[in-house]
């Protein structure tokens, strides 16, 4: 309740305090119009005896104050001060606000001078400036910005910006703009002529005309849009050197941001080739590129050989030397700068290589052949030369008008072409590499293994990388010697009677040998054996003709089993039936020569003659007597009971103790000896279990 009465309280006490409290009132003000500074009088009451913390403002800018009383105040307009009402503010209280305080606009009367380019200074002349530039105040050119370089109440000093057109020259101070009537006029440089009118880069060129700009500041001269370098500059007058990317075209002055006239324009004469020495010469030759216009430094010129582009060696306006390029042919030399080419007129010639001989005109691998001509070129270099079809294995001299090669020994016939500098000679020289020629062999006939001496001609000197000996289309691996006519070399393994050739190139089929010349390879001949039949491990003595002296690596199979041999002779083997052996033919085989198969021998199958005991329980050990079991048990044989496998305890060939197998029942008991069965007649009982 007390807090409530407290605040009765005060809201009584406030009221009291405004009631008595006298608000500022403003009766009249003196002078009611005029600049920035202009004195004015303030006529009144409640304005309180002295300031203190009170103010006066117009149209919102505080004044500075010359004196106060409570019925008179004098103030000077403020520099911000725009048109609006004057109120006083005394003791926070605001006074009424319906006297108002004119500020002219700024007037600009003149300007000096009238017209010019951008960087002109120009004064601008008039009144209601402000003493000092104002926050807001600017200077307009026909509305550009311009920088100020002095400013006082009636008079300022601004530059001509850049890039001005004709228009009004104007001012504005806190918000209020001048009159925009006073015209700048923006003068266009104009050029009217140049000295010279055409040179190559570096020329320097004097430009006339006007309105430049007594310094050149930010303007710039272009020869074809590429700046130029100033040397002197005036409002008149120009002297700039050509820029070394510059091409004919037009010249132009930009002032300001703005360009002068357009139609005047400068010649920059195309690079230009008078001569070149030599007039030619072959891929990596130095020419002489005599001219003018190529410019001090190469950059990014260049010079054409025709069709390929030369190694520089050296660059200047007048001359260019140059190393002629691999592939190069006849044709127009051509230098092009900035992009502008020269004249083709001047021609570098390349001289074609011209084969016009050969000696000798025939020979194998590895013959020296002197290849005559012209256009061959002082050194190879990389330079080639080819003879059918391949490059020789070496090249022994190369001068401009005769070579000496080596023909490889794999080569075949065929042409003989020199190129030079990507340009090949005519094609129409033939060189002959002669067939392989075998006039004999000794001996004439043996077996594999034999070492046969083959003589001719043409085999090359070496054996040849793509080279070959054939006995009746079989290739010899095992080469002794080779030379042009002579080759030593055994006979080898699988080689039948036939002829004997040399291929000295695998790859060319014309340059095999004849085939009339034949090494014959005797045939083995089985005539008769002793015995006829027998099981595995019989002996066997087999006759007939061309076993050959010793056995070495030849072989005699029984129905394809080769068999052990204990005597060997060209007309007598003695061997061993193998214990895997089955009926078939007999056969010799003597380097690589199979004999005829004509006559068999005869491997009895296996006999069984009785059995002991004949009947029996499962695991009982039977006795199987007979014959042809062999002595000791082939890979591939069995015993059965009944067609049941069983476990063999011992095996000879007459006599074989096997277990009756868990399976078993009763039935014939038989024996299989590689492959081939007894006979099934002989009984083995098992007793039937109640």
């Amino acid at each position: 309740m007390r807090s409530r009465y407290l605040c009765i309280f005060a809201v009584v006490v406030f009221a009291i305090l405004v009631s008595n409290a006298q608000i500022p009132r403003m009766t009249s003000i003196s002078p009611t119009t005029g600049p920035v500074g202009t004195q004015v009088q303030i006529n009144g009451s409640g304005f309180g005896t002295s300031q203190g913390s009170s103010s006066v403002s117009f149209n919102g800018a505080t004044a500075t104050i010359v004196s106060w009383s409570n019925g008179q105040i004098t103030a000077t307009v403020p520099s911000a001060a725009t048109n609006g009402p004057v109120t006083v503010v005394e003791g926070g209280l605001p006074s009424n606000a319906n006297l108002s305080f004119t500020v002219p606009p700024p007037s600009v009367t003149s300007i000096s001078p009238t017209s010019g380019v951008p960087g002109t200074q120009v004064t601008i002349n008039g009144v209601g400036f402000q003493a000092t530039q104002p926050a807001f105040g600017s200077v307009y050119f026909n509305g550009l910005v311009a920088a100020i370089s002095s400013w006082s109440d009636t008079k300022i000093v601004a530059t001509v910006p850049a890039s001005v057109t004709t228009g009004p020259a104007s001012v504005m101070v806190n918000g209020a703009s001048s009159n925009q009537n006073i015209v700048f006029t923006a003068v266009n440089p104009v050029v009217t002529a140049l000295t010279p009118s055409s040179g190559p880069v570096g020329t320097q060129v004097q430009i006339n005309g006007v309105a430049f700009g007594a310094t050149q500041g930010s303007s710039a001269v272009t020869f074809n849009g590429k700046t130029a370098t100033i040397n002197s500059w005036s409002s008149t007058q120009i002297v700039a050197t050509v820029p070394s990317t510059a091409t004919t075209g037009q010249l132009s002055v930009t002032v300001g941001g703005v360009a002068s006239n357009t139609g005047i324009y400068f010649n920059v004469p195309h690079p230009q080739v008078t001569s070149i020495s030599p007039t030619g010469g072959v891929p990596g030759t130095q020419i002489t590129i005599n001219g003018s216009g190529f410019q001090a430094a190469q950059g990014s010129s260049t010079i054409w050989f025709n069709n390929s582009v030369p190694t520089v060696n050296s660059w200047s306006d007048t001359q260019i030397r140059a190393t002629i390029a691999s592939g190069t042919t006849s044709g127009p030399v051509l230098v092009t700068v900035n992009s502008v080419a020269s004249n083709q007129d001047v021609v570098l010639a390349m001289p074609n290589p011209v084969v016009n001989g050969l000696s000798p005109l025939s020979g194998p691998g590895g013959t020296q052949v002197q290849i005559n001509g012209t256009g061959f070129g002082a050194t190879q270099g990389s330079s080639t030369v080819t003879i059918g079809g391949y490059p020789p294995a070496s090249v022994l001299n190369w001068s401009n008008t005769q070579i000496v090669a080596t023909v490889v020994n794999y080569a075949n016939t065929g042409s003989v072409t020199v190129t030079v500098g990507g340009v090949t000679s005519n094609s129409d020289n033939v060189f002959t590499v002669p067939a392989a020629q075998v006039t004999s062999i000794s001996p004439t006939s043996g077996v594999v293994g034999t070492q046969v001496t083959i003589t001719g001609t043409n085999f090359q000197s070496a054996k040849p990388t793509y080279g070959s000996l054939s006995f009746n289309n079989v290739t010899a691996s095992n080469i002794i010697s080779w030379t042009n006519t002579q080759i030593v070399a055994t006979v080898p393994s699988g080689a039948r009677s036939g002829p004997v050739t040399v291929t000295p190139n695998s790859m060319v089929s014309t340059l095999t040998s004849n085939e009339n010349v034949v090494f014959a390879m005797p045939s083995p001949v089985v005539a008769s054996f002793s015995p006829t039949s027998g099981p595995g491990g019989t002996p066997v003595q087999i006759s007939g003709t061309g076993f050959g002296a010793t056995q070495g690596s030849s072989t005699i199979a029984f129905n394809g089993v080769n068999a052990a041999v204990s005597n060997w002779s060209d007309t007598q083997i003695s061997a061993t039936v193998p214990s895997s052996a089955t009926t078939g033919s007999v056969k010799v085989t003597e380097g690589g020569v199979s004999s005829n198969t004509n006559i068999s021998f005869t491997v009895p199958a296996p006999q069984i003659t009785s059995i002991s005991p004949t009947s029996g329980l499962i695991g009982t050990q039977v006795t199987i007597n007979g014959a042809n079991f062999q002595a000791t048990r082939p890979t591939s044989s069995s015993v059965a009971f009944n067609g049941s496998s069983a476990t063999i305890v011992t095996w000879n060939n007459s006599q074989i103790v096997a277990a009756v197998p868990a399976n078993a029942t009763t039935g014939s008991v038989s024996v299989v000896v590689n492959g081939v069965n007894s006979n099934q007649d002989v009984q083995f009982t098992l007793p039937t279990l109640l």
